[in-house]
């Protein structure tokens, strides 16, 4: 399911044209509390209403497309589960749902990629069961390279100036959950509605034109 959180702010609203989509990484969080927080408007997305696709042992897709946005693998890797599954489960406070990677063959794993609709400017997701024996997971966004630390479970996020895709590389790790995605969009607005602001623009307009009278 997909919701929007608009962050609040003061500054005037801001319209902006078609970003570049070839921009490497600027940050990097461990931290959701703190990649929401720098991003200040998301759309966030879990898996609750998507349709559950293959099983803890079978049926990885080559790709889902997942309407705002499309997951691919090669090797096939991309299912959706509603069960636990290798360590990999679901991460949405009373949910069931997440999108599970796993090509189905032992130490063996997958580079998927993920397309959206959108220019974005920052990702994140929640994490589990991710453990690269030889090697060490990795997002590639434009030039840049960048590692996912490994654990039973956890969060990474990154920003970047604008982009279309990235790329997940697993390495030799065939089975781990993603959920809860969040994401910002180029030229995302804040929630502070447009009228509310002419008032005031009014007000200080006025002043100026009758201290102009007075003087």
């Amino acid at each position: 399911m997909k919701t929007k959180h608009l962050a609040i702010a003061a500054a005037a609203l801001v319209v902006s044209g078609s970003a570049a989509v070839a921009a490497d990484i600027n940050a990097t969080y461990t931290d959701r509390a703190s990649f929401l927080a720098a991003i200040g408007a998301s759309v966030d997305f879990d898996f609750e209403s998507s349709a559950l696709s293959g099983t803890a042992s079978s049926g990885a897709a080559s790709s889902i497309d997942f309407g705002d946005f499309a997951v691919g693998s090669s090797p096939a890797a991309v299912k959706v589960l509603g069960v636990p599954a290798i360590g990999a489960s679901n991460t949405t406070p009373g949910g069931a749902n997440y999108m599970y990677l796993d090509t189905d063959i032992a130490f063996t794993g997958a580079v998927t990629t993920f397309t959206f609709d959108s220019t974005l400017t920052a990702f994140g997701f929640n994490y589990t069961s991710l453990a690269p024996g030889a090697g060490a997971a990795t997002i590639t966004v434009g030039s840049i390279v960048t590692i996912v630390p490994s654990g039973s479970s956890g969060f990474f996020g990154f920003t970047s100036d604008g982009f279309a895709s990235f790329a997940f590389d697993s390495s030799d790790d065939s089975a781990v959950g993603f959920d809860d995605l969040a994401w910002a969009e180029a030229g995302a607005v804040s929630d502070v509605p447009a009228p509310a602001a002419a008032p005031l623009l009014l007000l200080g307009l006025g002043g100026l034109a009758a201290l102009r009278r007075r003087g």
